[in-house]
């Protein structure tokens, strides 16, 4: 799989971990959803830096829109820092 559209799509909740596993995905599209929670993050994810691509989905968060801040992610998205 290369490339895959599933903007406008009411799709709601998490993005299941298994994009993650996309290895030859070069375009993906996940915009005007109602997706929340952490975007999974692969080496061939990290390749699609455009956060257009996850536009209009105010719960989504992680690589490449801002991190996470609620207490249940911030640690998968490096926010949060170990006490001293």
């Amino acid at each position: 799989l290369e490339s895959l559209d599933l903007s406008l799509n009411r799709l709601s909740g998490e993005i299941p971990p298994s994009f993650a596993g996309l290895k030859s995905i070069t375009a993906l599209n996940f915009s005007s959803n109602n997706l929340s929670g952490l975007i999974p993050m692969s080496d061939q994810l990290r390749t699609l830096p455009d956060p257009s691509i996850y536009s209009k989905n105010p719960g989504l968060c992680g690589f490449p829109l801002e991190g996470c801040v609620d207490s249940s992610t911030s640690t998968q998205s490096g926010m949060s820092r170990p006490e001293d």
